[in-house]
């Protein structure tokens, strides 16, 4: 079905939503036909709603989910309590139907679902996932709140569901009006009712792609002249005047949040014409990561940057000049150079090694090792598009048919689901159901954020359309751990699942392995002995890696022999510079998982004296908790259990290592994992694979002999319950001014750093231990030499050349020169890492549209209805210099009046009248509708 018949939809629901008829459930499979099908409805003034708990609601007829969530079970209140904002009712009413209906006061705040109190004149109600508030005045309801993690929301009504008169269905049962559309278009197996019926009369008509007809506004005209009803979607205010000025009445002017894409129907004379179909077209781009924002914390004063054609210097603080604001950037010879602040996409932190020499304002030193470093990465980067091109040759159907495998899967998930995890387990299912090829997919997030369960909706995928899946870790801890996680939640689905590891006995080995071969075996769970078995795979789909960096130089070549050929997933928290590069530079897919899971507790970590160890461990048994003890060898593990057993004589205690029988691990590791063993002494074996929510209190001996991403990987073990934990660091008085400053930094980044924090090592690791290897040691002069950043931008610009890609570099920044205040005052944004932050914010914007975002985000935190001067001024030439960069036009010169401009581009200077800033952004976007019309 194309995707303008999904857009034409209202057009012929419409009379039946306004009757008086039953709700309708639309679901689809596709992302992109469910957005431009909201943006329709939008468009024809149809409320449509998403939530599940209210489609009793007469004001509402339309719902919008995924086809997976239409077989999911929902449970179904018999009964419930309406409550609104001044509604006159007894308290006793509300205490009878809670008490009748399963809930349970409580003397205090009420912490468990189903549990509330009242006290004084207010109900304290906690639902599943937020805290009902009613407050009463006298026998009306005066105030209604939902309290949750991310706030307080006044209500001005809620009902309250019984929770024990319930009945469970699912979920597509609730409605008698049911459209869905799988994978080719309007799916008859799932969908039912008259809604049904009159959908499928779209495909019979003829609908036209607005982008193939609409050329100017003379073609709208047209359309008027045979009296179409018409309907324009615009996104903005001057869109709209635009609109106004063009068509007056003739048309109706729908403001939308996102355009739809459009459809005229020729059989009923309607169109649908969103704005851009003005603009030039242009292929929807896949968002490229962008390297990590620079804080205000890392641009103190003296920090090295690299400017992208002066290169290196010493970042010298801010100030204020002639209304507006600068970054001073020092060079050789003690010379300054003044960066206005929305230039400061320039700039970014130097990593490289320490103490590099400065260079010359001007940057001809710069440019010429710029020039050295493309030859280099010529010569070297032909194995690596090798490669991808052989996974490009490579074809293989997208897979089909799995939403409702995924919606059983998903029920199963204990915990709800974060944005960012959603939208990572979205974005990996939507690449292997789209794509013809096999992919490469890293998904990077901090321990615990649950980059296993995007991995399990994935193999998932693969394994439901017959392929086998081989899920490799790198130490058997972590692979038993996942075998264990992933088996009880594949229960009930129709997956083999086995592990693969030292822990098998030789002759259920043999066994596997024979399965492995006859392809009864879906998905295979291991370390080592997995890669081993690779070749043995009768049609292995999917090869998913977790921290491959951990595995050895022969493993890693066994495991390169096959990646071409099937789908990669790789999973990371601290990725290593090699692999970071590989994403940052479009060699791989990414998505990055930032947010903890809802209900965590904190970790706190700082550095252990000796003498408060029985302290330590004494307050976390006590809070009936257990103790991980690190150790960075295997020597001098069994002194140091004898230490603390004579401190703790009473309690369980046992040692953990890799030289152990498999047999051994496996006990000791379940009996700390069910709480017999209270503390466990480990080497680093244990900072993969232990996921215990009542271990919250790790010590780590000689904490200065571990990397930064092996403390990650270890503090990663603690905090994954709802308590408070402490990871204690210790070390020698004697170690080295370099190993104490890399524990003060990994202490200062997990304390302070709320998200990213194993990212954010990973290119500490880099800054402070050198660049690694993508192609070979001799690149890591030529890194040292323009730094990192610059040289991921050059590799990433000479791989899209190398993929052909025709992407226009815009090697210049514009230039605006306008005597007007256009700042952020530090008045409105005290926090001088926040405010620059927003600068960089403003110089990455790519859009008008994600200038306006950018500034709607401050107004709402920090501004409200208050009209900044200033600010707004800023925001103009933020949106000017989007245009300019989209137009080619290398500067705009305001007169003193603000009369008149020059601007300058590759044809010459042109002197245009115009009223201010506004006056020239909208010269120049009617310029570009007049040269998209023309084309």
């Amino acid at each position: 079905m194309k995707i303008q018949h999904i857009s034409a939809i209202p057009i012929f629901i419409k009379d039946y939503v306004f009757g008086d008829n039953e709700p309708v459930l639309f679901c689809f499979s596709d992302k992109d036909w469910k957005d431009n099908f909201q943006s329709s409805l939008s468009a024809f003034g149809l409320k449509f709603s998403e939530e599940t708990y209210d489609f009793h609601k007469s004001s509402v007829k339309i719902f919008i989910r995924n086809v997976k969530d239409i077989f999911k079970d929902v449970v179904i209140s018999d009964s419930r309590l309406n409550l609104r904002v001044g509604q006159k009712i007894e308290v006793s009413e509300i205490l009878g139907f809670l008490m009748e209906n399963g809930y349970i006061r409580v003397q205090e705040s009420p912490y468990s679902e189903g549990e509330f109190s009242y006290i004084g004149d207010m109900f304290d109600i906690k639902m599943r996932d937020f805290r009902l508030r009613i407050e009463l005045l006298f026998d009306r309801v005066e105030k209604i709140y939902i309290i949750d993690n991310f706030g307080v929301e006044k209500k001005e009504s809620f009902y309250i569901h019984s929770i024990s008169r319930r009945t469970t269905r699912k979920f597509f049962e609730l409605f008698s009006e049911v459209v869905a559309f799988c994978d080719s278009g309007l799916c008859s197996e799932h969908s039912r009712g008259k809604v049904k019926d009159l959908i499928s009369d779209v495909q019979n008509y003829d609908v036209l792609s607005p982008y193939d007809y609409i050329r100017t506004k003379d073609d709208v005209f047209d359309l008027i002249k045979k009296n179409y009803d018409l309907t324009v979607a615009v996104k903005y205010s001057y869109e709209e005047q635009t609109a106004k000025e063009y068509f007056g009445d003739s048309v109706k002017i729908a403001r939308v949040s996102n355009y739809p894409f459009g459809c005229i129907v020729p059989d009923l004379k309607v169109a649908l014409l969103p704005f851009d179909v003005f603009y030039p077209r242009q292929k929807k781009k896949k968002s490229s990561l962008k390297f990590p924002e620079i804080t205000y914390e890392e641009l103190k004063d003296g920090t090295y940057v690299v400017h992208k054609t002066h290169g290196i210097g010493i970042f010298r603080g801010t100030s204020i000049e002639y209304g507006r604001e600068f970054l001073k950037i020092e060079y050789r010879d003690s010379s300054f150079l003044y960066i206005p602040a929305e230039d400061i996409g320039f700039i970014h932190r130097y990593i490289g090694m320490e103490n590099p020499v400065l260079d010359e304002i001007g940057g001809k030193t710069f440019a010429l090792r710029v020039a050295r470093v493309r030859q280099y990465i010529e010569k070297h980067i032909s194995d690596f598009m090798r490669v991808l091109a052989i996974k490009k040759s490579v074809f293989r159907p997208p897979y089909k048919g799995a939403e409702e495998i995924l919606a059983r899967v998903e029920e199963t998930f204990p915990y709800q689901e974060t944005d960012d995890q959603k939208k990572a387990i979205e974005d990996l299912v939507y690449a292997l159901t789209t794509s013809d090829h096999p992919i490469d997919y890293l998904v990077v997030g901090d321990s615990g954020v649950g980059k296993t369960e995007v991995a399990i909706r994935a193999m998932c995928v693969v394994a439901y359309s017959g392929k086998q899946v081989a899920f490799i870790s790198p130490t058997t801890v972590l692979a038993l751990q996942h075998y264990m996680r992933i088996k009880e939640r594949l229960e009930e689905l129709p997956f083999k699942v086995v592990m693969l590891s030292r822990l098998t006995p030789r002759s259920e080995e043999k066994r596997i392995l024979e399965g492995i071969k006859n392809g009864q075996i879906d998905i295979v769970i291991g370390t080592h002995k997995v890669i081993n078995a690779l070749p043995y795979f009768k049609d292995l789909g999917m090869l998913i890696l977790d921290e491959e960096h951990r595995f050895g130089v022969e493993h890693k070549e066994r495991i390169s022999r096959v990646k071409a050929s099937c789908d990669v997933v790789s999973l990371s928290a601290t990725p290593i510079p090699r692999t970071l590069k590989m994403a940052l530079t479009g060699l791989k897919d990414i998505s990055i998982i930032r947010t903890k899971p809802y209900g965590r507790g904190i970790i706190i970590t700082s550095f252990l004296d000796k003498r408060k160890i029985k302290d330590v461990i004494d307050f976390e048994l006590k809070r009936g908790g257990q103790v991980l003890y690190i150790t960075p060898y295997i020597e001098g593990q069994s002194e140091r259990l004898v230490d603390i057993h004579q401190l703790f004589q009473n309690t369980p205690i046992s040692i953990l290592h890799g030289r152990m029988r498999p047999t051994e691990i496996e006990k000791i590791l379940i009996l700390f994992m069910i709480g017999k063993i209270k503390i466990l002494v480990a080497t680093k074996i244990i900072s993969l694979g232990v996921d215990i929510p009542n271990v919250n209190t790790m010590i780590i001996e000689r904490a200065d002999l571990f990397g930064l991403s092996e403390l990650y990987q270890l503090r990663g073990r603690v905090g994954r319950g709802d308590k408070d934990a402490f990871c204690y660091l210790m070390f020698d008085e004697n170690i080295s001014a370099q190993a104490k400053e890399r524990l003060d930094v990994f202490v200062e980044t997990v304390n302070f750093k709320e998200e990213g924090v194993g990212l954010h090592l990973s290119l500490k690791d880099l800054e402070m231990r050198g660049a690694g290897n993508l192609f070979g040691k001799e690149q890591v002069g030529h890194i040292y030499s323009v730094g990192f950043e610059a040289y991921t931008d050059i590799l990433r610009e000479m791989i899209e050349e190398m993929k052909e890609k025709k992407k226009e570099k815009i090697s210049f920044e514009p230039m605006v020169k306008v005597d007007v205040p256009a700042y952020i005052p530090a008045d409105i944004i005290p926090d001088n890492m926040l405010r620059i932050s927003f600068y960089r914010a403003f110089a990455n914007a790519e859009t008008v549209e994600d200038v306006e975002s950018i500034y709607e985000m401050i107004k709402y935190r920090f501004i409200g209805d208050r009209h900044i001067e200033e600010i707004e001024n800023f925001v103009k030439i933020s949106k000017l210099k989007v245009l300019m960069r989209e137009m080619k036009i290398y500067s705009a010169v305001f007169s003193q009046d603000l009369t008149y401009a020059e601007i300058e581009s590759k044809d010459g200077k042109l002197k245009i009248p115009v009223d201010g800033l506004d006056g020239l952004i909208n010269f120049l976007v009617k310029s570009k509708r007049f040269s998209s019309s023309r084309e």
